[in-house]
Parts: structure tokens; sequence; C-alpha cells
């Protein structure tokens, strides 16, 4: 196999497993605490913190184009077979997962908190987006007063800009320690 095609491969693979680690975290962490409190579109935001962070860092190593947008399928298809309700993830997953690839794609490659503090709040506010989107679609009502949904989303957005900020603290060490170059 050439370099070039087991780089690919790899980067396939980082995507995937980035998407089922984020998953993980949205489907045990966030979906707990939403229905433990039944407050809508809560379990996004407990999520938003680690899932991003894994995402963003998964960003920073592939530094590919649609990685992002294939570990945000990868997350949907996995929190659909534990259970969240189609099609909702895969959607919000994947839109949020480009919305993160055209943040990352037009930012300039250095410093790397620069690139991934608006990579992040991309991934956290598409989601919510377009989770409200779909939601306006198929008119299911949204249980909560708009000020609350509106401040979620707001707190998506600060919570992805700190999660791009931590990761990129994280891409550092990991750099520092070679395991990226």
């Amino acid at each position: 196999m050439s370099k070039q095609g087991l780089s690919g491969t790899r980067r396939l693979m980082l995507a995937i497993a980035g998407g089922v680690a984020a998953a993980a975290v949205g489907q045990f962490l966030g979906r707990s605490m939403r229905l433990g409190l039944g407050v809508p579109m809560l379990g996004s935001l407990v999520a938003a913190l680690p899932r991003t962070i894994i995402l963003a860092v998964v960003a920073a190593r592939a530094d590919r184009f649609g990685t992002l947008g294939i570990a945000g399928f990868a997350e949907g298809a996995v929190a659909i077979s534990l259970g969240a309700p189609f099609p909702l993830p895969l959607l919000t997953a994947t839109l949020s997962g480009f919305a993160g690839d055209l943040a990352w794609a037009v930012l300039p490659t250095k410093p790397d908190w620069l690139r991934l503090l608006p990579t992040g709040a991309s991934l956290c506010g598409a989601r919510l987006l377009a989770a409200l989107a779909f939601l306006t679609l198929v008119r299911a009502p949204v249980q909560s007063a708009m000020a609350v949904v509106w401040a979620i989303v707001a707190a998506n957005l600060v919570l992805g800009a700190v999660a791009g900020i931590v990761a990129a603290a994280v891409v550092r060490e990991l750099k520092r320690a070679g395991v990226i170059e």
C-alpha cells in the first residue's frame, strides 16, 4: 500500500474513532443528563465540552477537509444504534462536522488555537442550529421557552470555543510528546 493510501486509511479510521468517542460522550453523558433533568437540549450542553475536545483533536491530527464530516456521520450512526431517534442525530452530527470542517479549512494554520477556537464553536453551534431547523421543519414543538433555547445555543457556542482552546493545549502536548507531527 502506498504511503499516501495508508495515510488516508489512518485519517479515515481516526475520523471514525473520533465519531464513536463523541457518540459515546453524547449518548451516555448528555442523554443521561437530559433524561434525568427533563430539559430539552440540556444533554448537548453538558456533552459539548468533552465531545468537542475529542473532535477538535481529531481535526488537528488529520488536518484534512472532510474529516469532521466523516466523524459526524459516524457519531450520528452510533447514536442511532444506541437508541437515539432517527434521523436527528445523523443530521445534526454530520452537519456540525461539515461546519467544523469549513471553519478548519478557511482559517490560517498557525497558531493551533486560532484555528481550533472557531472550529469548536462551529461544531457546537451548528449542531444546535441544525436541530432547531429540523424540529421547525417537522413542526415538532420546542418544549422550552425560546429564550432558554437560544441561551443554550449561545452557551454551546462559548463551550465550543473553550473546547477549541483546550484542544489546542492537548494538541500542543501531543506534538511535544511526538504523537502528532
